[in-house]
């Protein structure tokens, strides 16, 4: 039963499901569709009309902000697990735009603390999702004891 508990896994969980829906949505942990203020200044999806025409020319999509430009931020993630629960963080000073970023979102945020505590949480839905992964490692494994 320890495989479902063990730390690594844990980690693994909660690191994959967040940056997924970043890279894959551009959603936070409260579930707003991270948009940068230039881009609610010019009308556009995410990006700025001059950011969007850059990403597009890279073959990078442009429809969301995946905060994934040199993939540094990404890589910087880790989980740490607690006495009771866990907590999240990107190195922000280890993407090309150091902690700069945040001045980005200042229409969506109040402060830097407030966009980085939403971009790292996870959802309601993904807390469930984990719990029940877990919840189905640990009633594999008890089925696999039981029936020995």
């Amino acid at each position: 039963m320890s495989d479902a508990f063990s730390a690594a896994n844990i980690q693994q969980y909660v690191k994959e499901t967040i940056l997924n829906r970043l890279r894959q949505e551009g959603i936070t942990g409260s579930e707003k569709k991270l948009q940068t203020d230039r881009s609610r200044q010019q009308g556009t999806q995410a990006y700025s009309m001059f950011t969007e025409m850059l990403r597009e020319r890279k073959g990078k999509q442009a429809s969301h902000v995946d905060l994934y430009s040199d993939g540094d931020l990404h890589k910087s993630f880790k989980v740490t697990l607690k006495e009771i629960g866990f907590e999240t963080e990107f190195n922000w000073t280890a993407s090309k735009y150091d902690t700069e970023i945040a001045a980005n979102f200042t229409e969506m945020y109040a402060d830097a603390d407030e966009f980085y505590n939403d971009v790292e949480s996870l959802t309601p839905d993904e807390l469930d999702e984990i719990a029940l992964r877990i919840y189905k490692q640990v009633e594999n494994k008890l089925n696999e004891i039981i029936s020995r």
